[in-house]
């Protein structure tokens, strides 16, 4: 026997499994019959954020396998974004976005704050129409954000200061180590 149940405008289904014989034969056990959700709600999503999408650094990260969340080829990501540098990248080309700074994404084992944050980026406007014409998906906004952060201050400036702090630190080493007996 299948119970539909109608709970603010989603539809939930359940079997209903009984004991056949034994002691516990009036005993009844609710079992859901799908793992899902069914959505029946109609119309675009609603909401303050009803068309933003949602991009977390994983799916940037070349240090990340697509089985860990990686969206975009290897050959495109960056090493280790961060979500301010997304958030960065999308506001300087005049997309809608902004950043959540407590959200992780779901596969993300290393709770650290370095791999915290979410960009929400709006794509479309409230009557359906692209807000930049040359962003039409999610992937693109993602490309696009792969391709510039490399060439954001923060990231150029810490190059460049960690090659002369290392050359620095190697001249200082010369003239240590241990004394001949």
């Amino acid at each position: 026997m299948t119970l539909r149940n109608r709970h603010k405008g989603r539809s939930l289904f359940f079997s209903y499994c009984g004991f056949q014989e034994g002691p516990f034969e009036s005993f009844r056990l609710i079992i859901p019959l799908t793992p899902y959700i069914l959505d029946t709600r109609e119309g675009p999503p609603t909401g303050p954020f009803g068309r933003f999408i949602c991009i977390y650094p994983a799916y940037l990260n070349n240090k990340k396998t697509i089985a860990e969340g990686r969206r975009i080829p290897i050959s495109k990501a960056v090493e280790n974004p961060t979500a301010t540098e997304i958030q960065d990248v999308c506001s300087a080309v005049g997309l809608n976005a902004f950043l959540e700074k407590n959200k992780m994404y779901s596969r993300e084992w290393n709770r650290d704050a370095q791999y915290r944050g979410r960009v929400r980026v709006q794509l479309k406007q409230e009557d359906g129409s692209l807000c930049l014409v040359q962003f039409p998906s999610r992937k693109s906004v993602m490309l696009y954000a792969a391709e510039m952060i490399p060439k954001l201050k923060t990231r150029t400036q810490k190059t460049g200061g960690s090659d002369q702090t290392l050359q620095q630190g190697e001249g200082s080493k010369k003239g240590k180590g241990k004394k001949k007996k």
